[in-house]
């Protein structure tokens, strides 16, 4: 693959995010489910790293997490660290011990979501005191549950442009 189609697939990954970013800040932001705001992007982010491989996860998980602590005003850059993490974690476990397929791909994406998003209130909850313990069970596992489920079509996108861009 030349070095211009490669940045042809980054532009549509790319496009593909600020699809994702205005449908999440303009619609589900105002239309929340269930009493919960959703959050498509990190589990679509993460299920990127998975489609093409840990470092360009780590890479865009790095700058889709940028745009969403800025959206979002979260503290100590948590999406940007939590993307970064979660999509080298789970790049490296899918190309090691996990056969590489959309299930998985949802499964631990969806895993590395959750597992981040309980930290996030752990952290919360020891060194600000802001959110309580039972806030994992009401607010971060349900939320991030019905964050994956919203990020499967997009997933399906991005796994479109890369078999499309693979194929060439």
């Amino acid at each position: 693959m030349s070095g211009k189609e490669k940045l042809h697939k980054i532009l549509l990954y790319s496009l593909t995010f600020v699809f994702m970013f205005l449908l999440q800040e303009l619609f589900f932001a105002n239309l929340p489910v269930f009493g919960f705001i959703l959050l498509p992007i990190p589990c679509t982010v993460i299920a990127l790293s998975m489609i093409e491989s840990a470092p360009f996860g780590v890479f865009f998980g790095l700058a889709c997490g940028l745009v969403l602590d800025v959206s979002c005003g979260t503290a100590l850059f948590w999406y940007s660290v939590m993307l970064m993490f979660a999509s080298y974690l789970v790049g490296r476990v899918l190309t090691n011990w996990v056969h590489q397929s959309l299930p998985s791909a949802m499964i631990l994406s969806a895993s590395a979501f959750i597992l981040g998003e309980i930290l996030r209130v752990l952290i919360l909850h020891i060194f600000i005191d802001g959110a309580g313990l039972l806030s994992v069970f009401t607010d971060a596992i349900p939320a991030s549950l019905l964050s994956s489920v919203t990020a499967l079509p997009f997933i399906l996108i991005l796994q479109h442009i890369h078999r499309k861009h693979s194929e060439v």
